[in-house]
């Protein structure tokens, strides 16, 4: 990796990044346990802290709908550090749900539907009817450098972007499997943002896809209200 200097309050730093490629790339599966102290202290303890001032810092009626735990440990595995926030009726953990991740070569946070969820069919029935459809291109705001992942050979003009991105999802023969909307930062580009720049990236992002986790868990979109 090539050799940076990290903002001097940036959480994360060079070692970050070599830790998770190195576990990724191990076949050691000792390998986290050997380096429990050091996952702590270059991973999981800074992204604790990102959390704890995301959760701190997101709007009421969000916080009341998602289920928190202020004091859990972020989950830790070869696909990186991560902290998943679910809806409060969520009862397993395939259900759609707001991320915060650190993986080998980014940082990257958002929402996530998975294929084999039952929130994914929900979502794409909502986004069927007229009335929930313009009710979340009203109050999705696109954040720039956000990616809306989707499967398909159709380019989305940018001027209807959202619009068109719902209708892609919504055919029947929708190729997208997962259902993602995220911001990703490259290792390489994070270490120039200090904490609270990553904490109001993350908080807007969050934000602006709440509604798109509403149409996602709820079969009325007034549960968010």
């Amino acid at each position: 990796m090539t050799e940076v200097t990290p903002h001097s309050e940036c959480p994360f730093q060079p070692k970050t990044f070599e830790l998770l490629e190195k576990f990724t790339n191990s076949s050691n599966k000792d390998f986290y346990l050997e380096h429990k102290e050091k996952f702590q202290e270059y991973i999981e303890k800074p992204l604790h802290k990102i959390y704890k001032y995301v959760v701190a810092q997101l709007e009421g009626e969000i916080i009341k709908k998602l289920s928190i735990k202020t004091n859990e440990v972020p989950k830790t595995t070869k696909n990186g550090c991560e902290y998943e926030l679910y809806h409060q009726s969520s009862s397993n953990r395939i259900d759609a749900r707001l991320f915060i991740n650190i993986a080998p070569t980014e940082f990257r946070f958002g929402l996530f539907i998975p294929k084999n969820s039952h929130d994914k069919p929900r979502f794409i029935k909502n986004t069927q009817n007229s009335k929930v459809k313009e009710i979340i291109l009203q109050n999705t705001h696109i954040i720039n450098d956000c990616t809306f992942h989707y499967s398909s050979i159709t380019t989305i003009k940018k001027i209807n972007f959202l619009a068109d991105w719902l209708r892609l999802l919504a055919r029947q023969n929708s190729a997208t499997k997962n259902i993602q909307v995220s911001m990703h930062i490259k290792q390489n580009e994070i270490f120039y943002f200090s904490m609270e720049e990553i904490v109001i990236k993350i908080k807007k992002v969050l934000e602006s896809v709440y509604i798109l986790f509403l149409a996602a868990t709820c079969d009325d979109l007034n549960c968010g209200s």
